[in-house]
């Protein structure tokens, strides 16, 4: 160093000055200070050397463990009842089940108008014919209703949404023709089934005080959480954990609310009567032989009004399945069965009036069709909510939806 002072100014303060002259290119100026040990210190990221890390620090705690303690109340007395734990192949469905209310059980929204349909056509209330053309690669179908002196009400109710009523509840519906009115009616009605279920006793409301204090803890700590956890990252505090903490906050908020989301899982009553549905879908799934052993079981010959070797009688109970099939997704695999069984009794569906003569890979196709075709105009409805839940929206271009049943 070349030249150094010192001096004191008006505060009191020393101040060292340095310099140096005559430096040639590429010299410059070094000096060499001491220090006491401990003069300087790195700061602290420490949580706990500020009381914001604490707030944040109990913010997240409280916000993640009211997340899983959410979980775990779902998933164990927020749940659907056990059921009887063992599935027993069933040729039928219980005589007061309807697809509809199939449809709220077995959570299958998207086919429960389509099983609906030709639940009504197998019981001749309904007639199915070929409508020719289509809307893309959809074909399309034409449903009339057919005159009768009465109806349940369950059957009542579904018509009257389906087709209306009126002066036009007798006019052939087009499965790929929008109708925004209809759609509402059926988003009316899976309102009321779910009702309906809740007061049938099928499904209960579980735990409802409970969940809206778990989506209000969750929704108040979580802004907590942020309030806090932006000032201490600010402050460089916490290091990694504040910005995993923030990071996973919104996808655990999310799956946390959805887990306190109102709902209605299923009763004792309920799950019998799944556990019933899901021993039908086994029986569609059988082969022939084994579908007749369950026919002609002990508990099959008190049911069963019909013998199993009376082609005629195995057309009407094989029929019954059909909307069930289209329900589990097996519409084509019980079609060909029920194709069969009609060449076996030499008859044919009073139900569905095709073009031509009736042939069976043709009758197979058809089925096929009509639940592709009826399935795909409800969810490609323009609408915001569903007849059944997640599953799409009203039948071709139906609106509304919301309210009851739900489901665990």
């Amino acid at each position: 160093c070349g030249e150094m002072s010192q001096q004191v100014n008006a505060a009191g303060d020393t101040v060292l000055t340095f310099g140096a002259t005559g430096l040639m290119p590429y010299e410059n100026l070094s000096l060499a200070v001491g220090f006491d040990a401990a003069t300087f210190v790195m700061p602290t990221t420490s949580l706990f050397s500020d009381p914001a890390g604490w707030f944040f620090l109990l913010s997240a705690l409280l916000f993640y463990a009211a997340i899983v303690l959410s979980i775990v109340l779902r998933v164990t007395r927020w749940r659907n009842h056990r059921g009887r734990g063992i599935i027993i192949a069933e040729y039928a469905a219980d005589p007061d089940m309807t697809p509809l209310v199939a449809a709220n059980i077995m959570k299958k929204p998207r086919r429960a108008v389509a099983a609906a349909l030709v639940d009504l056509a197998v019981r001749g209330l309904m007639m199915i014919s070929p409508g020719g053309g289509g809307s893309g690669r959809r074909e399309q179908f034409l449903l009339e209703r057919q005159k009768t002196s009465s109806l349940a009400a369950a059957d009542a109710n579904f018509v009257n949404a389906f087709f209306g009523e009126g002066g036009t509840a007798f006019d052939p519906v087009s499965t790929t023709t929008a109708d925004s009115a209809r759609g509402s009616r059926l988003a009316a009605l899976r309102r009321t089934v779910g009702r309906d279920m809740l007061t049938s006793g099928l499904r209960e409301r579980k735990g409802s005080g409970m969940r809206r204090i778990m989506g209000a803890v969750i929704i108040f700590t979580l802004v907590a959480l942020w309030w806090t956890g932006l000032s201490v990252s600010d402050a460089g505090l916490g290091g990694d954990f504040t910005s995993w903490a923030l990071g996973l906050s919104w996808l655990f908020v999310i799956a946390g609310l959805v887990v306190v989301r109102p709902a209605a899982p299923l009763t004792e009553k309920g799950a019998l009567e799944r556990d019933k549905l899901l021993g039908l879908r086994e029986y569609i799934r059988l082969a022939e032989a084994d579908r007749l052993r369950v026919l002609q079981s002990p508990k099959g010959a008190v049911r069963v009004p019909v013998k199993a070797d009376s082609a005629k009688q195995m057309v009407k109970l094989t029929e019954r399945v059909l909307p069930y099939a289209i329900l589990f997704g097996l519409e084509r695999e019980w079609a060909d069965v029920l194709a069969k069984t009609y060449d076996q009794a030499n008859t044919s569906p009073t139900w569905y009036s095709g073009n031509d003569a009736f042939a069976a890979l043709v009758f197979s196709q058809s089925v096929v069709s009509l639940s592709s075709s009826v399935a795909t105009s409800w969810a490609s409805s323009n609408s915001s909510s569903s007849f059944g839940g997640s599953g799409g929206g009203g039948f071709s271009g139906g609106g509304g939806g919301g309210g009851g049943g739900g489901g665990v």
